[in-house]
Parts: C-alpha cells; structure tokens; sequence
C-alpha cells in the first residue's frame, strides 16, 4: 500500500473503534481447525491445555462424510473438559470441546450452535472458513481462531474476519506439523499474531485470556488510554528509528486498539514494559510493525460497489478513451493485490464488450514490501473461489499447488511497486484511482492532504473511488459524485493540487535522502542555549555535503545553491553533477585524498560567480555513522582571493600566472588520475584471475552437478518404479483385506480368533452373542469370556488343540437350546508357524429341527398324496354322477314344461308348482357342483367388457321376483344406469347364488335388491331379513361345503358362497359381508364403475323379418342319445313351432345331411354314442354342408378336460338340466342373431 496503515480492517461498513461487545457469552471461544494430522496436533494440546480454562473449545474438523465420527472418542481420553459432538440448537459454554459431525457445516449464532448442510461438493468444502466468519460476528475480541497441522488453504480466508474484529490468530509451528499446508497458508496472509509449538499454545491462551484486552476489565483498559500518550509516543519513535514507518499521523484509538492486541499476545500488561520488550526483542518489534499495516482485502469486496463500477464508470472509461493512449490507474494501498486484480478483470471483460484493444496499465503501490511481493507473485488460495465466479476463474486463473495463479495477461498488465503515499510523489495523467477504506485511518489533516494528491494525478474528468465511509470532505469544489455508482467521485477543476499534496521539494533547506521522518506535529520550542547554537550555525557554518563512498548526496546544510545547481526533470542525487562548473576536478581531488588517507583534504578551485572568478575551498573529511563510511564535504570561499577583477596587472604577467596556475592543477589531477588508473588496473587484473579461478571452479562444479543430476534423475525413476509397485502391492493388500474383513463378518458362521496365550485376537459379529463378546474385550483372556455353552470345556479344548496341534470337532448344545458345529484348529501363519487357535461355530440347529420332524413331513406328505387321490376320485364320482343325474333331470325339466302348458287344473297346478320347485332345487345342485368343479379345474376365463348394470339386474329380478312372492316375502328392486366393467355373465351368476341363499334362508320379511356408490366403484347389494349368521362362522361361510346353520329342509350343499368368492377373486370384486343372528344378511359385491357410454339406438326389425319369424321358426337338428330327453325336447321345441329333426348319434346326423336337409340350427348332447361327441359331430356337419351353422351344446359333464375343451370351441354351452324357456330365449336369439 501506499501509505503506512494499522491492520484495521478493510470492510464495506467499518466498525467504529472501541471494544467489541459478544452477543451471546462473556467467555472466550476457540475454533481449532486442522485437517490431516490433526488429531495428533489436538492430542498434544489437549495434553496440556487444563480443564477449566473458562473457554469454549470448537474443533472443525475434516471428516469423511460417509462414515461416522470416533472423534469424540478419541478426544474423551485426553482430557477432563466435556467432549461432545456438536448439534443445532446447542448452547456454547465453557470449559467444554465441541466436535464438528461429518457431512455438515457448523456456525454460530447468539452464543448457539447451528449445523448447515453443505454449500459445496465433497473435497471443495471449506468449513473451517464457514465457522470462523460466524464466530467473528458473533464473538468478536473474544474469539480465538487455532489452525492446526493439515493440507490445503482452509481457514486462511475466516481467519482475516477474526483479525479484522480484533480477535486472536494463532498458527501450529509448519515444521512440527504433520502437514503443514494450513498453518503455511495462514503464515502468508500476514495475519497471525502468534506461531508456536502445539505444546505451547495452551500457555499463550491462558495469558490472553487474563488480559485486560479481553478478560473485561474496562477500568484497566480507560487507564491504560489516559496514561498512553506518552508511552505511545515513544512508541512511534521507536517504530520510526528502527522500521522507517511513521505512524504519528493515524488515529490514537485505532493505534491502541491493535497494540494492545499485541500486547495480549504477548502477555503484557504495562505500556512501559511492552516497550522496553520491544527494544530487546526486534521481532516482537517486526510483528508490531507487520500488524499495524496489515489490511484484509479481498476479491469483489463490497459487490455492490463493484457492480455499480462495472455499468456506470468503467464502459464510460474505455467508451471515450483513445486508441492511442494506455488507460492508466492507480490503487493506492493495493495491500496483497485482490482488489487490484478485481478491477483488472473489469477493465478486461469491458474491453470484450466494447471489441476495444486498449492497453491497460495500473499502478498498484503499497508501503508494505511482503504485501506487494505477494502481490506481484499472483498466487491465491482455493478459498477465492468463494468470491470469483467461475467463468472468471477459468478465464483469468490457473489452477496450481492448491491454487490460483493469474493468468499471465492479467499480470502483465499490473506495475507493484513499494511506495509511500504521503511522501512519495504521486503517479500522474490518471484515469482512474481506487482507494478504498484507507483514508478512514488517518487524521482529518492527513485525508485532506491525500485527497488533494488524488486530484493532482488525476487527469480532468478522471475517477476516484473511494471506501463505503469515505468522503471528499471539503474538497466538493474539487471532485463531484457519480450519479448511481456508490463512493465514485469525478474530478473537476483545471487547477492541480500542489503544496501540501505534493512531497517536499529538495532545496528546501535541509532535506534528508536517509528514510524519511515525519515532522513532529508540533515543534518544540527552543531554548536559548539551542537557539544561539543554531544562529551560529547558519552565520558562521560553511555550506556542506554528507554524501557517501558512491558521491551521492545525503544530507545538504547551509547555502549550497552557491555552488550547486538543480537541475529540471527527475532527482538525481549524484553530487558531482550538481556541481557548479569548476569544482567537478576539485571535489574528486579532495574525496580521493581523504579517501585514501583517511584524513581531511582539502582542494582549491577557481568559479565564476557574479561577473569575477572566486577561489572555493574544497574541504572532504572521513566519517562514520552507524558503520557506514562517509564524507563530509564543506565548501568555503577563499578570504584572500575571493574578488579578483578589482586588481590591474600587467597582460604578460598575469597571463602566465594564470596558465602556470592552471597547469599545476592539471598536472596535479593527471598525477592523481594515473594512480588511479594504475590501482584500478591492479585491480582489475586481480578480478580477472579470480573470475578466470572461479570460472573453473563453476566448470567443475556444473559437471559435478551434471553427473549428480543424473544420478539423481536415475534414482528418481527407480523410486518412482519401486513407488508404483509399492502403491499396486498396497493397494492388492487393502483389497483382500476388505475382503477377508466382509467375509468374516457377513458370515453366519461365529469365528473366534486366540493368540497363543488363548486371548482375544478378533472375532466375528456372529461370535459375540455366543461369548458375550464386546469391542473392547479384544486383548481379554478366553478364560475370562462366558460361554453360552455348558457341555464342551472351550479353554481346555483350545489349550489341547494348541498343544497337540490337532483340529477337534464337536457338536454342542447351546443354554437356549440351539445346537452348533464346534471346529478349533490351529491358527497357521504363512511360515506355516502357529500362532493360536481359530474356534468356529456353525448353526446345526435347523438341521436337527428337520431331522427330528423328518418323519412327520413323510406322513404329511403321505397324507396329502391320499387327500389328492380321494379329491380326483370326488371329482370322477361327481362327473360320473352329475351326467347320469342331469339326463333324467333334463327330461323332467321338459315334462315339467309341457304339463304347465296342458294343465288347467288348479289343483294339478299347485302340485306342478311344488314339483317345479323340487325340480329347480336338484338344479340348483347340480349347478353348484358344475361350478365348482369348473372353477376348480380354471376352466372358467372372464369376459370383461362395459355394460350396465340394469341389463343383469333387471333379468334377475323379474326372475326371482315371483320366486320371493311366492314364499310370502316382500320383494323390492332397485333399479341403476350406471355402467360397470365385468363379465356379466359370471357377475350373473354370483347375483344368483347371493339372491339363492338370501330367499332359501329367509322366511318372513323382505328382500332387497339395489346399488350404492363408492367413489369409483358401484356396490351391488343383496339384503334379506332370514335367519343370519353368526359371528363365529364368519371366517367359515366361503368355505366349500360349509353351512351357517344347521337347517334342515333348506337344501343345498353348502357351495353358493364358495362360488361367489371364487368368481370375486377371478373378477377382482371385493365380497363384503355384514350379518346379524336372527336379524338377517347384507352381502355386497364392489364392481368398478365406468362412465356412461353415449346410447346406441337398436335397430328396428324390418317388417320382412316379423314375417319371416312369424311365417317360419326355423330348422333345428337335435342329435341326442337318450331318447327320453330327445323326445322331451323335440316336443317342446315342435310346440314352440319349430320343425325338429332327430338324430341318436354324429354319424345319423351326418346321414341326415346327405338327405339334403338343411337345418337352421343344430342342438347336440356332448355325450354321444358311436364315435363322435358333441364337438365333433357339429365339425362334420359344417363340413358336409359348408357352412357355419350355429350350435348349441347341453352337457351334463363337469370333468375339469371337458370343460375347457367345451370352453375353447366359441359354441353356445347350456348345462342340463336347462329350463326350458331359457333354451327357448337362447335359440331364438341365436336365430335371429343369423337373419341379423
């Protein structure tokens, strides 16, 4: 920076001076980051560290966020301190150490703990950094920032937060770390107060924390402000003397603030003793220095301010500037070079926008020569990507060791350069000047004074920037704000600033060219002793020199302008060019004599001065100061010669004077010049055999080096090969030790590993619930474990396997009744060598559980192979049975029917009433056990299609409604036009049995029949109020063969409930039942409801298709072998008015064909006698007559084969016995359907 400046901070909003207050504790807190190695770095500290220190101890620390933390562990061993990990909402207090958990970031807030999740990927996180922003808002001169051994950058960036608010920065020695990456990065922020020993920092927070600084102790610190001035102007002038900074012009607060910050570090109270500390110790003295000019700065700082600069200032800056000219800026108190860089990058990204090639040339200056060094070397930490963009960082950063380096256009495009800003002469024709949060620190004199410098180089119409709490002050007349840019000033004014702003000129009476010290702001006044001194001085003293060995001017004193000239353009301090023509020979005579004799000499020389010629008196004389050799040179003039014009001589004579005068002193200066050359030559000649020495010495040095370079190089490479076979075989090992390590313990087998004195090597996770076995018992004695086993004795075995070397095996029993496979051998190393023994455990307990329960699995399976034989039987018997049953049934169906059409008796009537219902039950049954046997046999496949529901309801309710009547109960219907999604003619039959069982139990009252809506899908529900079901046979209605009640004269078999459960779960239609003893049944059915479909408009017969039905019923061939159904049917069917043709068997139909007899209709038994069955027979008649004449099969066959063969064929299937007005509708809608 340009300008010696106290290590305050550098923030958009500084705070003002004064104490800081903590928000949440009055205690401090210590965040401790470390990183690899650190938990060695923690354990040496904690070692000493005492437990009631009074502070809090935070340890960040970085963890690998896929496993869990030991770390509280570890740590717990170390010390007495509470040790705990860290979690959200916890209150700090003291004498206790937190632990950061994996995979978050920790903050503080308020004095409470605050776990974030976090903001970057793994291996770019910096949670250190993160942390220590926080606690320096939060605990400000109470917080103490340790960075510990580790790798990378992290907790360089946090800890300036903790610098600028006044608090501790202390860093683990880098060569006692394991790692010295982070205590290194923090060292090259400038920042830390204190580098020690881990051992030796527990002492160094103790007494910091007994500091008036911090411990609280207002009354001390006032004290210490009243009686300071004194002190502290010792202070500064001690500083001045010995590090050539002045800080006499910077505000007392600020200047106390941070020396006493360093005095807390040091552990001294008394201002006196600090100072005498600081005489004896000159790098105390070099830290002091160092802190107080230290400034945080950053990338982008204040992005506001930037990005006002970035849209108003600068596109106005490379908008008018010309192409021939550089733009040209100045960064006063550039510190390490963030900032300067930063508007760099925005001049550059300008130039872009605008496609204009314009030089860029920025003079970054700054009092501090290791902040400039570091500045010039444009080496960051990977913490700056926080603050830079990531387009910014590709496009003007390269990624190295760990960092970022400036790009090389970016650098050349910046001069650093060490310089004083209050005496040095300022850069001029500037474009733009950045002095942000400089001018704050200093007196109002000294703002002034720089402002009016600012103006002086500033170029009309240049730009100013300036820190957010700065102002011109009263130079308005000077500089004006720029509209929307924040702190952006315009120079106005044709006039430079001078004088003040300006360094002192030389010729200004006496000007020292030693480091500058600043005036005292107030002189002393003189004494009368002082004031004759100094009036005899400047009357009697000759005008003097002090100039080195190099002949540069040093020190001028008196009316040296009588025989000097300055000359215009830069100052040069090389007195023999400032001399007055005349006295160059002279004054080099002089030096050269006092030079070589180490005594004063003294020289006359003759110069024209006011129209004569003067005779001055060269005087040089030898002097030491400091151990620097120098000369003082006087210049007087000579009393008897000192006018010569007023004397008339003769023209030959004086001529002759004046030539032999002249003569004398050439031949004087020739002399002295040829001694000269003759030493110099020597000496030269001396350098020339020494050069030509050393040259060799190099030459044999370089092939020295030669050769070692290529050992060197050899021995690398073959480090390199050992190094890779090293990382492979590692690597190789790791792996199967992964490897052995999962197998072990995802093993179900319980291993157990001793040593040779039978103790606890390792074990597996299935081991430790047999020999109560816990981590730490690893090291523990067999004999001391408790085996779950009393029938072996495991010490006594192993100890006889160790000594006979003989693996035994043992079956034992376990206390809880498990049995196991006991195996000890004896552990083998590679050297075939034992070295203990291994007990293994294998589980036998399902083996004898399946050895004991062997023979009854052979019953059971005897048993099952009986129940499937007796089923297969069941089902033949009821094939058998149902098709010699359904024959004469059917017959009587037909009977039954044409009886009802002939009688007209009442009496007779009532007794066909009483047969039709014994006919319907038989039915009944037989249907069920069809059913059944089809569901059972999967013969049954669904037909899903949308329909409404009213076209199965309605059939079944004009079908049992006279059935319900006509035994006395009410009946009501319900009618729906919903649509559904089902088979209908499955949900059909589920409708059926419910509405079977609800009438057949049902003796008074009413029956039921409706829907109710249940969001998406459509309840059909059956209620009856019979006789009801109790609660203990609910978990047995659906099944086979089961009754509710033992209910005699009811009928049935017990199937209709299996029959509708088995069709809902073939349907997918939940069965819901609700009942009540004595009170009735509520049985439901759930069937998905779909939208209504628009109505399809039936198409009207036409009036050749009523005459058609009317005129002619059709043709029907009936092929059936029992002549009692045959004859029934055709009876039936020739009454309804249909011509029948008969025929026993396939072959008589076939025969029947060949007559040329055509039927409309073929109605064929499955069971025939001759060759062919139902099936076959109707094949062949399609043939014989080519075309596809419908067919309708009766069976009374319910085998499982049938069934699916009959399913498979696409024909119309009725089971015997069918009633006969459903064979009626079935025929004549298969008819019409044909004439459709």
């Amino acid at each position: 920076m340009s300008m010696v400046v106290p290590a305050g901070p550098r923030e958009q909003n500084p705070r003002p001076e004064g104490v800081f207050q903590p928000k949440g504790c009055d205690f401090l807190v210590v965040g401790l980051g470390a990183s690899a190695g650190g938990l060695q770095a923690v354990r040496k500290l904690l070692d000493v560290l005492p437990a009631d220190t009074g502070m809090a101890f935070v340890l960040i620390q970085h963890l690998d966020p896929t496993h869990e933390s030991m770390m509280v562990d570890l740590l717990g061993r170390d010390t007495k301190m509470r040790v705990s990990q860290a979690a959200d909402g916890v209150v700090l207090e003291p004498n206790a150490l937190y632990v950061i958990p994996p995979h978050a970031e920790l903050s503080i807030r308020d004095g409470v703990l605050q776990l974030s999740e976090p903001h970057a990927l793994r291996g770019a996180r910096m949670p250190f950094d993160f942390f220590l922003n926080s606690l320096a808002d939060d605990f400000g001169e109470r917080a103490i920032c340790v960075i510990l051994s580790g790798t990378g950058s992290d907790g360089s960036l946090g800890l300036k937060a903790i610098s600028e608010k006044g608090g501790l920065v202390i860093a683990q020695e880098p060569g006692e770390a394991a790692y010295g990456g982070m205590p290194q990065a923090a060292i090259a922020t400038g920042l830390v107060n204190l580098i020690l020993p881990a051992a030796q920092i527990p002492g160094a927070l103790l007494r910091y924390a007994k500091h008036p600084y911090v411990a609280g102790d207002r009354k001390a610190a006032a004290s210490l402000e009243e009686t300071a001035s004194a002190p502290l102007a010792a202070l500064i002038e001690l500083l001045r003397a010995r590090t050539a900074h002045d800080f006499s012009h910077y505000k007392t607060a600020t200047l106390l603030r941070r020396i006493r910050r360093r005095m807390a570090a040091a552990g001294i109270t008394d201002f006196d003793a600090y100072i005498e500390a600081l005489n004896k110790d000159g790098r105390e003295l070099e830290a002091l220095a160092k802190d107080l000019l230290i400034h945080v700065t950053s990338f982008f700082r204040d992005p506001a301010a930037y990005e006002a600069l970035a849209k108003y200032v600068i596109p106005e800056i490379v908008r008018e500037h010309s192409d021939d000219a550089p733009v040209r800026v100045w960064t006063p108190g550039c510190s390490t070079g963030e900032e300067v860089y930063s508007l760099a990058i925005l001049f550059f990204e300008e130039f872009a926008v605008q496609q204009r090639d314009l030089k860029l040339q920025i003079f970054a200056s700054d009092i501090s020569a290791d902040a400039v060094a570091f500045g010039r070397n444009g080496l960051y930490p990977e913490t700056i990507a926080a603050a830079v963009t990531a387009e910014r960082l590709q496009r003007f950063f390269k990624l190295e060791d760990h960092g970022f380096r400036v790009s090389r256009d970016l650098r050349d495009a910046i001069v650093f350069a060490v310089q004083d800003l209050l005496t040095d002469p300022p850069f001029s024709r500037l474009d733009f000047v950045s002095c942000r949060n400089l001018l704050i620190y200093l007196q109002p004199i000294e703002q002034e004074k720089v402002l009016a410098l600012f103006h002086f180089a500033l170029r009309e119409g240049g730009f100013l920037f300036l820190g957010a709490a700065e102002t011109i002050g009263k130079l308005s007349d000077r500089f004006v704000p720029v509209a929307n840019a924040q702190r952006v000033f315009r120079r106005i004014g044709s006039e430079r600033a001078t004088g003040a702003a300006m360094a002192p000129k030389i010729g200004d009476g006496v000007r020292s060219l030693w480091p500058r010290v600043a005036m005292s702001a107030e002189r002393k006044r003189l004494g009368i002793g002082e004031f004759a001194r100094q009036l005899l001085l400047e009357t009697f003293a000759p005008a003097a020199v002090l100039i080195n060995r190099k002949e540069q001017g040093l020190y001028f004193f008196g009316p040296t302008d009588r025989y000097l000239r300055i000359a215009t353009g830069e100052l040069n301090c090389d007195l023999p060019a400032l001399l007055r023509s005349g006295l160059t020979s002279a004054f080099r005579m002089a030096v050269r004599r006092a030079c070589a004799d180490d005594a004063p000499a003294t020289v006359r020389a003759k110069v024209k001065r006011e129209g004569g010629v003067v005779v001055v008196n060269i005087s040089a004389r030898p002097v030491r100061h400091e151990g620097a050799e120098l000369l003082l040179v006087s210049f007087s003039d000579s009393p008897a010669q000192s006018v010569s014009p007023a004397i008339e001589l003769p023209a030959e004579s004086s001529r002759a004077a004046q030539l032999e005068a002249e003569l004398e002193t050439t031949r004087n200066e020739l002399e002295s010049t040829i001694r000269d050359l003759e030493a110099s030559n020597q000496e030269l000649t001396s350098l020339n055999e020494e050069a030509i020495s050393m040259n060799e010495e190099f030459q044999s040095t370089n092939e020295e080096l030669e050769t070692s370079r290529e050992e060197l190089q050899s021995l690398n490479e073959e480090l390199i090969t050992s190094n890779s076979q090293l990382q492979d075989s590692l690597a190789r090992e790791s792996k199967t030790s992964n490897d052995l390590e999962n197998i072990l313990k995802s093993s179900e087998v319980a291993t157990l590993f001793l040593d040779k004195d039978l103790k606890v090597r390792f074990f597996t996770p299935a081991c430790a619930p047999l020999f109560n076995l816990i981590p730490s018992d690893i090291g523990r004695p067999l004999a001391h474990l408790m085996p779950r086993f009393s029938s072996v004795n495991m010490v006594a075995e192993a100890q006889s396997v160790l000594t006979t070397l003989t693996p035994k095996r043992h079956e034992i029993e376990s206390g809880t009744g498990l049995w196991y496979l006991c195996t000890i051998s004896p552990y083998r190393t590679e050297g075939d060598l034992v070295n203990g023994v291994v007990i293994n455990l294998a589980d036998l307990s399902d083996l004898k559980a399946s050895e004991k329960f062997k023979e009854a699995a052979e019953q059971t399976a005897l048993a099952k192979k009986a129940a499937e034989a007796a089923n297969l039987a069941k089902s033949r018997f009821l094939a058998a049975a149902s098709h010699d049953l359904r024959q004469p049934l059917q017959a009587l169906v037909i009977l039954q029917g044409l009886l009802r059409r002939i009688v007209k008796d009442e009496p007779a009537l009532e007794v066909l009433v009483k047969s039709d219902q014994a006919i319907k039950n038989m039915s009944g049954i037989l249907a069920s056990l069809l059913d059944i046997n089809r569901l059972e046999a999967g013969a049954i496949q669904p037909n899903l299609e949308e329909f409404k529901v009213a076209d199965v309801l309605d059939s079944l309710a004009s079908e049992f409604a006279e059935v319900a009547k006509g035994k006395g109960l009410q009946w009501r219907y319900v009618s729906c036009g919903l649509q559904v999604r089902s088979d209908p003619r499955l949900l059909m039959a589920m409708v059926r049995n419910l509405l079977s069982n609800a009438i057949r139990y049902s003796d008074k009252g009413k029956i039921l029949l409706g829907c109710r809506h249940r969001g998406d899908r459509l309840r059909i529900e059956v209620l009856d109020t019979g006789i009801g079901i109790s609660q203990d046979h609910f978990s047995q209605i659906f099944e086979e063969y089961r009754q509710a009640h033992n209910c005699p004269g009811k009928g049935g078999l017990g199937l209709g409930l299996s029959i509708v459960d088995r069709l809902g779960k073939l349907l997918s239609h939940a069965i819901d039942m609700r009942s009540s003893e004595g009170r009735g049944s509520t049985f439901a059915i759930e069937v998905p409801r779909v939208a209504a479909a628009k109505p399809i408009v039936a198409a009207q017969p036409t009036q050749r298709q009523h005459e058609s039905r009317n005129d002619r019923r059709g043709v029907v061939l009936l092929i059936e072998d029992n002549s009692d159904v045959r004859e029934s049917l055709a009876s039936f069917l020739r009454l309804e008015g249909y011509e029948v043709v008969e025929a026993v068997s396939g072959e008589g139909a076939l025969a029947i064909a060949d007559k040329a007899v055509k039927p409309d209709l073929i109605l064929s038994d499955y069971m025939l006698s001759g060759s062919m069955h139902g099936l076959q027979a109707i094949a062949a008649l399609r043939a014989a007559v080519s075309e596809e004449i419908p067919a309708i099969v009766l069976t009374g066959d319910i085998k499982a084969v049938a069934l699916r063969t009959i399913e498979e064929t696409g024909f119309i299937v009725l089971s015997k016995p069918v009633d006969p007005q459903e064979l009626l509708r079935v025929i004549q809608r298969t008819l019409r359907d044909r004439v459709k």
